[in-house]
C-alpha cells in the first residue's frame, strides 16, 4: 500500500502563521496558531504530523 502524499505549507498573514497539510488543494490538517516569525516551527508541525499519520510529504 502507499503513502499518501500530502504537501507541507505554512499559512498565515503577517501576524500569525500555521502549518498546514494539502492534498491536491484540499486542506486535510491544521496546526496549531504560532506567531508570524515562528514560520519554520510551524512548518516542522506539519512534517511531524505527517511523519505521525504515515504520510509522504512530497516537499
Amino acid at each position: 500500500m502507499k503513502a499518501i502524499k500530502v504537501r507541507a505549507v505554512t499559512i498565515g498573514n503577517h501576524f500569525a502563521v500555521r502549518g498546514a497539510l494539502l492534498v491536491s488543494g484540499e486542506t486535510l490538517w491544521t496546526g496549531p496558531l504560532r506567531p508570524y516569525s515562528h514560520d519554520d516551527r510551524a512548518l516542522t508541525d506539519a512534517h511531524a504530523e505527517a511523519a505521525r499519520r504515515g504520510w509522504a510529504v512530497s516537499r
